[in-house]
């Protein structure tokens, strides 16, 4: 049996659903599993804000909801709890020690399941192609890119891609369109797909493993660029624009590459 592909995730915490969701999908007979996690420390909890935890506890009650009225989804497993996963907690992603520690298990590729921040090219260079879930390349690159698709009138086109030093600059591995979810708005767009990523995710290394050197379609940089967070008035209205659409589930394409590109400067329309 030919030697296994080592596979490491990079996570904000070891308890990463998205990072469980990828490896019970992967053949441990094909992919050696490690989980390099940031460590739950006082200081890190000290950052977490009142808004966290109404959100987190929102989140605890509805799941709660769910389950007695028996419409519960089935949630994938965290990543600390998927066997054949061995777990390496660090201070901070892509710091000097974690840096050293991912040169040296030397892996076939990574995953980024959240909280990497911005890594660095030093930390890049050893953690072989890096993998990163983003929307709407290369059009919408930087934050918030599933809203800012949303308000160009993009198609909601999720896209596994290797992340470079550029911001999402990096080549294309694997990329699916979703359906607009029923009864839009910004925290929906955000919220819908989330269980779906993992699939995409595990796709994206199947065409990494069969042709490591010829899978990932350059980006065309020339298209699109990059985006700030969308202000809380932005969001406003783009959640009256997804409000007022009498056709949610297919919504058209209302730019092209020459919108983004700068030709029109009233792109973004009135601000109410």
């Amino acid at each position: 049996m030919s030697a296994r592909r080592r596979l490491v995730f990079l996570a904000g915490s070891r308890y990463s659903s998205l990072g469980g969701g990828i490896a019970q999908a992967l053949d441990p007979e094909v992919w050696e599993l490690h989980a390099v996690a940031e460590r739950v420390t006082l200081d890190r909890m000290k950052g977490i804000t009142p808004g966290r935890v109404i959100s987190k506890v929102g989140e605890l009650v509805k799941g709660r909801i769910a389950r007695w009225t028996g419409n519960a989804a089935e949630r994938d497993p965290a990543l600390c709890d998927v066997p054949g996963v061995t777990l390496h907690e660090v201070a901070r992603l892509g710091d000097a020690d974690c840096t050293a520690l991912v040169a040296r298990l030397a892996p076939f590729a990574s995953i980024n399941t959240g909280g990497c921040g911005i890594l660095r090219q030093e930390f890049l260079d050893v953690a072989g192609p890096v993998l990163n879930i983003h929307c709407g390349l290369p059009y919408t690159r930087g934050f918030n890119a599933i809203e800012w698709s949303a308000w160009y009138g993009l198609a909601l086109r999720f896209c596994v891609h290797v992340i470079e030093a550029g911001v999402d600059t990096g080549p294309v591995l694997h990329s699916e369109v979703f359906e607009m979810p029923a009864a839009p708005s910004s925290a929906r767009l955000r919220d819908a797909h989330g269980e779906r990523w993992a699939p995409l995710f595990v796709d994206a290394l199947h065409r990494l493993a069969a042709d490591p050197g010829g899978a990932a379609v350059a980006q065309d940089l020339a298209i699109g660029k990059p985006h700030f967070a969308l202000h809380r008035r932005l969001r406003a209205v783009l959640d009256a624009r997804l409000a007022r659409d009498e056709q949610p589930g297919s919504w058209t394409p209302a730019i092209d590459a020459a919108d983004l590109a700068g030709a029109r400067p009233d792109l973004l329309g009135p601000i109410l």
